[in-house]
């Protein structure tokens, strides 16, 4: 994989504020007609991923809020390549500075452009570890930056990081913690899609497991699971063995220091079962009434569902409407065509519903389409648990914990 130039563009005015060329310098002429295709959309996540640009250059780009990554290549080489790597650089900025927007780009130009020079070389990724990149290039305090224009120094170290030669290049020499703690939060995304009738359409869980590891030197660690045939499509760190995963299905590896995201992975699940709660939701334009209720099951989880929000987008027709909440509140854009439903905490033994009409300039066929975000505690959607973790290789003993979060990414009751 080859990546020749790098553009970064604001969404605001849809022009490039920033670029890094590794090869060749590529003019900025060949993303005009990138540009011309984007102004004409109403929405920019409607652009794809992969543009044909003149002179057989390829045009591959990410969106994340108000910034677009767009690398420039002149090879045909696999898309999700480059496309990965374009999240990696977004994740390296958010880790070093907070956030990863235009504004945050354009206050830290020199350490951004340092950043790039470590991640990419002659085209090809070089390092690509967060804990590693802070050994090359500290992250910028107050107190950093007003010493560094005293002095007129930078930033980046003098040396190679302690692990850069070694075979784990992903961690760092000679590290010790008076308290060697190792935790991992299992995070699960659920996308379904709900008919009329309740039955679920599309039922998948995207997950990924956080790591945070503070251990004194160089431990070895296996997580085994209880049902690891729930794992598909896994993306993993490149500290995992892959041979230990092919055999035993167990995660053996030795871990970066710090946080850092060991693993990602899709699972196919029991929809009806799966959902912390069962949502109704009947709907009529012809009508104009709106009926939805939701009630939480039982012993799904020892934490409650959280933040409950319901929206739905009204077609144009829509004027106003007049709805009577059981819990929580709702609001109604006038402008967006929006309502919105804050449902908040969802207690066990109630049963909120959302009822009432809708005022129509005139009837509709449309159907609507409900869309429901939450987040509970201590539940795994795709039923994975944690059966042990050893830690080898050292003497002292660790603190170890497994923390589960579920949510919504895209939950539709559609009517």
């Amino acid at each position: 994989m080859t990546i020749n130039s790098l553009f970064i563009i604001a969404t605001n005015d849809l022009k490039v504020f920033m670029e890094k060329h590794w090869c060749s310098a590529i003019k900025r002429s060949v993303l005009d007609d990138f540009l011309e295709q984007l102004r004409g959309l109403s929405d920019v996540n409607d652009m794809p991923i992969v543009f044909l640009g003149p002179n057989n250059h390829y045009l591959v780009h990410i969106l994340h809020n108000d910034t677009i990554f767009l690398a420039v290549t002149r090879e045909d080489v696999m898309p999700l390549m480059i496309t990965e790597f374009l999240h990696r650089i977004k994740d390296v900025f958010i880790d070093y500075f907070g956030e990863c927007s235009v504004n945050s780009i354009k206050e830290n130009f020199v350490v951004v452009y340092s950043l790039l020079d470590e991640l990419l070389d002659a085209g090809f990724p070089l390092v690509t570890e967060p804990n590693v990149l802070k050994e090359l290039i500290r992250p910028t305090t107050m107190l950093s930056s007003i010493k560094n224009t005293v002095t007129g120094k930078s930033n980046v170290s003098e040396n190679l990081p302690s692990g850069q030669l070694s075979n784990v290049p992903w961690r760092k020499a000679n590290v010790k913690y008076n308290n060697n703690e190792a935790y991992f939060d299992m995070k699960e995304n659920l996308n379904m899609v709900i008919n009329k009738q309740g039955s679920h359409l599309l039922s998948l869980a995207n997950g990924r497991i956080d790591s945070s590891i503070k251990l004194s030197g160089t431990p070895d660690l296996s997580l085994s699971w209880q049902n690891p045939k729930v794992f598909n499509n896994v993306n993993f760190h490149p500290c995992i063995r892959l041979k230990r995963w092919n055999m035993e299905k167990m995660l053996s590896f030795i871990p970066p220091d710090g946080q850092f995201e060991l693993l990602r992975y899709q699972s196919s699940i029991n929809g009806a079962a799966a959902l912390p709660f069962n949502i109704r939701a009947n709907a009529s334009l012809q009508a104009g009434k709106i009926d939805i209720s939701i009630s939480p099951k039982r012993l799904v989880s020892p934490k409650p569902v959280m933040n409950v929000v319901v929206t739905c987008k009204m077609p144009a027709c829509v004027t106003n409407v007049n709805l009577n909440a059981s819990e929580g509140s709702y609001s109604f854009d006038s402008f967006e065509k929006r309502l919105k439903w804050e449902v908040g905490k969802l207690v066990s033994g109630t049963a909120p519903s959302l009822r009432g009409s809708i005022n129509l300039k005139e009837k509709s066929d449309l159907r609507l389409v409900f869309s429901v975000q939450f987040s509970v505690e201590q539940y795994a959607a795709s039923n994975i648990k944690v059966h042990q973790l050893n830690v080898f290789g050292e003497g002292y003993k660790a603190f170890k914990g497994v923390k589960y979060i579920t949510s919504a990414n895209a939950v539709e009751v559609r009517t």
